[in-house]
């Protein structure tokens, strides 16, 4: 539609092209052997004459638009070009695709793979069947933990690494965490090492990011280390390698401190019960076979099912194992040891303090491992409040 532009006096005109016709491929750039949307070469295309359009155009071609403006550029004339939104989508929405399966048609919400089953009431286990149950689990702990041998070449390589590193960074300390130290590690699980720098505990006035460049640059000339580079953009950043003799990979951060002290809080644990040991082995071979231990893909860690096992043996009547960081004198303030703003205190035995002397409950759980897997499959399909309640080993 032509219009007379009131802004500049009658002087100028405004022609007005509506694009409310366009779609996606009418606006890209034909080849010359193509046919434009009028039907015709686009060498052969009617020329657009701006003084002689006396309505919208329904659609231009990208010749016939560039030949326009080239005519705007020699006149005193403006176009206006109509961009709506059915232009630009053809007259469709955005396609919805689902975050967890990653089909289109449906949110995450409505994802009918996310759909649980409908639960099936356990029947009455006899001995016999517990019986079994226990025997598995047992072997399977003997068969997935890491031997003797193995925990004492992760150490091995740890000192040696630690030694190569304080060639360029004194005061330098390595110390393994995660389920290389948790107790409950696979047999060639990952090396996850946390560097610190002796005297200075908190980690302050250092340059993470330029620490872990370097320690990436000396670690790539080390001869028991390959496949190292550094990642520094995580939240935490790391240096990944591999050992070349032990064919273990693993991952080199600084000051890691809290996943540090819950090391040692979940291998506390393990050592006060080996029920605990064996139905923290079995949980993480469930979720493995059932495909539900991956957190990049939405289920959750296996440090997170074997929190979920220590919640169980601590709210079973009676306990299994103990809240650590309640056992002390409640006459007193709570005992405090901060780390990342956080209260990492828990009771460890020491020489005349012992775990019987402090927990009331000490050894009056007589389950065996088959009873206390079935349990805990009861407790958390049936009696846990997932909506309502929170699963945690503090309280």
């Amino acid at each position: 539609m032509m219009e007379e532009d009131e802004d500049t006096g009658g002087n100028n005109s405004t022609y007005e092209i509506d694009l409310g016709n366009l779609t996606v491929e009418d606006t890209e750039d034909e080849p010359v052997s193509t046919i434009s949307t009028n039907g015709v070469a686009p060498q052969d295309e009617p020329p657009l004459i701006l003084e002689e359009v006396t309505s919208p155009v329904p659609l231009v071609t990208p010749t016939q638009a560039t030949k326009l403006m080239a005519q705007v550029q020699d006149s005193h004339m403006a176009i206006n070009f109509k961009f709506e939104e059915k232009v630009f989508t053809n007259g469709q929405k955005p396609p919805l695709i689902c975050g967890s399966c990653q089909k289109e048609g449906h949110c995450k919400a409505d994802c009918r793979e996310d759909e649980l089953p409908p639960l099936v009431r356990l029947p009455p286990m006899n001995n016999h069947f517990l019986n079994q149950l226990t025997a598995i689990f047992e072997q399977l702990t003997k068969d997935f933990e890491p031997s003797v041998e193995e925990i004492e070449e992760r150490d091995r390589i740890v000192s040696d690494l630690e030694a190569y590193i304080k060639q360029f960074f004194s005061g330098v300390q390595l110390k393994l965490f995660g389920s290389s130290a948790n107790g409950f590690g696979f047999q060639r699980s990952d090396l996850d090492i946390c560097l610190t720098f002796k005297g200075n505990p908190e980690g302050k006035d250092i340059d993470h990011i330029q620490i872990i460049e370097a320690l990436a640059d000396k670690l790539k000339r080390y001869r028991q280390c390959n496949h190292v580079f550094a990642i520094t953009t995580a939240k935490v950043p790391i240096v990944k390698f591999a050992i070349r003799r032990a064919c273990l990979e693993g991952d080199l951060s600084l000051y890691n401190t809290l996943a540090l002290q819950n090391t040692k809080l979940l291998a506390t644990y393990a050592n006060i019960d080996h029920r605990v040991k064996c139905l923290g082995y079995a949980m993480k071979y469930f979720a493995k076979l059932c495909d539900i231990g991956d957190a990049s893909r939405g289920s959750l860690s296996s440090y997170a099912y074997i929190l979920m096992v220590l919640h169980f043996l601590q709210q079973v009547k009676p306990p299994v194992i103990p809240v650590l960081q309640e056992l002390y004198d409640h006459s007193k303030a709570a005992p405090e040891y901060m780390i990342d703003g956080w209260n990492a205190w828990f009771f460890r035995e020491a020489k005349g303090k012992t775990l019987a002397q402090h927990w009331k409950d000490y050894g009056k759980n007589r389950d065996s491992v088959g009873q206390l897997w079935v349990s805990m499959l009861r407790y958390y399909t049936e009696t846990f409040n997932c909506r309502g309640h929170v699963v945690t080993i503090r309280q």
